[in-house]
């Protein structure tokens, strides 16, 4: 909020650039087959790492069509379930919380969604989470194998120990959605909540944490606008508010797992 724009996205016939200030220019080729990197001055390799995968490569993919949201995202017994938000929202805290023995990391903040035979499934993305300090702190106390993220940011990657190894590029059913919650909404929150959302929040959460690369393109606009409001009738999705304080965590995660296993159950015949 104190720094101006973070990304600029400009067009110019079918090539795109997109300029993360002070950072870097990275251009499209016009048929998405080619990215060129161009650094402001001597930008680590981490940050340029981030840059691509985390920022680039989500809109370059929904441009060509697929569903690209921002999501962490973990495989629980009953399957994938995703946790949708901003920035700062909680998603990583939320998702290294419930990884454990049984419950694997998918991704930390970009979930591939495909349709198939009237269902929804995500594709595993890169494993490892980003995160602060504190969450680092209270979550992993023995001081765990950490790698850097990007020179800009206080966050650190965190090398998960369960995270999804065997058929990580294999589609995994997707259970339901969780739509976080802003911490400013939830401060004077004292419980967990869980409440479903309509097919019209459905529809809103998914529009707006979805990647898009083209807010010009009005005609694939419209079309993505109305295949999202399809995609939207085939998963249960859930507000998730609760208490932004590190000794409530045990109880949110255990609180998820429990609604998991209520829809799974629901599910089979």
């Amino acid at each position: 909020p104190d720094t101006g724009p973070f990304l600029r996205i400009a067009r110019r016939d079918s090539s795109y650039r997109l300029r993360h200030y002070d950072l870097a220019d990275f251009i499209i080729d016009s048929d998405g087959a080619g990215i060129e990197c161009r650094r402001y001055g001597p930008l680590p390799d981490e940050t340029v790492r981030h840059l691509l995968l985390d920022q680039v490569l989500p809109r370059l993919l929904s441009h060509q069509g697929r569903l690209m949201l921002h999501a962490s995202a973990v495989l629980t017994p009953g399957g994938l379930i995703a946790f949708l938000g901003d920035t700062g929202w909680g998603k990583s805290t939320l998702a290294a919380g419930l990884v454990q023995p049984g419950v694997a990391l998918i991704t930390d903040d970009c979930l591939c969604v495909r349709e198939i035979e009237g269902a929804l499934f995500g594709i595993p993305a890169y494993t490892g989470l980003r995160l602060l300090p504190d969450s680092l702190d209270f979550l992993y106390p023995k001081s765990p194998e950490l790698l850097e993220f990007a020179h800009y940011s206080e966050k650190k990657r965190l090398v998960v120990e369960h995270a999804l190894t065997d058929h990580k590029n294999d589609p995994l059913p997707l259970l339901a959605l969780f739509l976080l919650s802003s911490p400013q909404d939830s401060s004077d929150l004292e419980q967990i909540e869980i409440e479903p959302l309509s097919p019209v929040e459905r529809l809103i959460a998914l529009t707006r944490h979805s990647f898009k690369l083209d807010f010009t393109d009005k005609p694939g606009l419209s079309s993505s606008f109305m295949r999202l409001g399809e995609l939207s009738q085939l998963i249960p999705a859930f507000s998730l508010s609760y208490p932004r304080r590190p000794s409530f965590l045990k109880q949110v995660t255990e609180a998820v797992l429990e609604k998991a296993d209520q829809i799974a159950g629901e599910d089979r015949p």
